[in-house]
């Protein structure tokens, strides 16, 4: 009679106890991603369209745009050729040229518009369209994206077609893609953080008296009012501190081209400076009932304040920028910010639309005592 020693029985144990793992994992995946046979990407050269695409036309219902590679800089030529984020375009180009296919959908028209990949012409259809050309007008994409898909997994997902192909695809969401061509652009367009600011000068309309806000080192926390009156105080102890901040994280709403201002009043002026020598001009305007400003940026080393390299350290406070960083600011701000005016938020230019006399109050002697 066949006998088998223990110690073989435990290797049989063990080796059906592998398969049987092994066929369980299997079991699984193919649960999660019953459709695997069909993976791969919808576009195969994906590294051929983010090195070769110069222009990228978006379609929706509400909206039309191109986005225009030129000189290797990405702009909205019906913007004003206003710059667009290169880092918003490469992650769309590398998205999309790296479509991961989950699962074959419906090649049936009639179930198009359900999935949001109805002609986007239509006006019954939530699709957007994306058409993307390199330099000789040959199309490397040419894209319906549908609505938000359903993949059992907890990645984002959505249904999309090939143009003029009726083979629709459930793909992996790794995109961006934005309806309004300005949200392409880099915002905050404006940031200069209020610990680099040395001081601010806010001349107002009505030839009010300028306003001058100032810190005597970068290590102080409140900014002080030049010319404070006697027997007079702020209106509140952080309003210097408020104006000092206005260039801090400022986004704008609409664009306009610069020349059109020309002949326009201001409505006041101002000038930031840094303590690494950044110099802001900033010029206001008030059209259609809009607020719009605009910037002329510049380097000023005069104004550059270096911390002593033996001095105390301040805890949290960034390194300052080197003057060539600066300079390469300058050059980044200007080409973003010169030839322009922007509509800005009420509370971004009302943060500037001061006058001397808003912003202090008589002594109370009363509370005093």
């Amino acid at each position: 009679m066949f006998k088998i020693s223990l110690k073989n029985f435990s290797t049989v144990i063990i080796a059906v106890g592998l398969i049987f793992f092994a066929f369980l994992a299997t079991k699984y995946r193919s649960s999660s991603d019953k459709f695997n046979t069909q993976s791969g990407l919808l576009y195969e050269d994906f590294l051929g369209i983010a090195n070769t695409a110069k222009k990228i036309e978006i379609k929706t219902i509400k909206d039309r745009y191109e986005i225009l590679n030129v000189n290797g800089e990405w702009i909205l030529p019906n913007s004003f050729e206003y710059p667009v984020s290169n880092g918003k375009v490469k992650q769309l180009l590398l998205g999309l040229g790296n479509l991961e296919k989950i699962e074959k959908k419906t090649s049936n028209q009639s179930y198009f518009k359900k999935l949001g990949l109805g002609s986007y012409i239509s006006n019954d259809t939530n699709a957007t369209y994306v058409k993307i050309v390199n330099e000789e007008d040959a199309i490397l994409i040419d894209l319906i994206i549908g609505i938000n898909g359903k993949s059992g997994t907890s990645q984002k997902t959505k249904y999309v077609r090939k143009n003029n192909n009726d083979s629709s695809w459930l793909v992996r969401d790794n995109f961006d893609i934005y309806s309004n061509a300005l949200d392409w652009t880099e915002q905050p367009f404006v940031n200069i953080a209020t610990w680099r600011v040395r001081d601010i000068e806010v001349y107002p309309k009505k030839n009010s008296k300028k306003i001058f806000i100032y810190r005597d080192s970068i290590d102080e926390q409140n900014f002080k009012l030049q010319s404070m009156p006697k027997n007079f105080t702020l209106v509140d102890t952080y309003i210097a501190n408020k104006i000092a901040s206005s260039l801090d994280k400022v986004n704008f709403i609409n664009l306009d081209e610069r020349k059109k201002y020309k002949e326009f009043n201001t409505i006041f002026t101002a000038v930031l400076r840094t303590f690494d020598g950044l110099k802001i001009d900033v010029f206001s305007y008030n059209n259609n009932e809009k607020k719009w400003l605009a910037f002329d940026v510049s380097f000023d080393v005069s104004f550059r304040k270096e911390l002593p390299i033996d001095g105390p350290k301040i805890v949290g406070m960034p390194k300052m920028p080197t003057v060539e960083e600066v300079k390469d600011e300058v050059i980044h701000l200007n080409q973003i910010l010169k030839n322009w005016v922007f509509e800005v938020s009420e509370f971004n230019y009302e943060q500037l639309n001061r006058t001397f006399q808003s912003i202090i109050k008589p002594v109370d002697n009363k509370s005093s005592k």
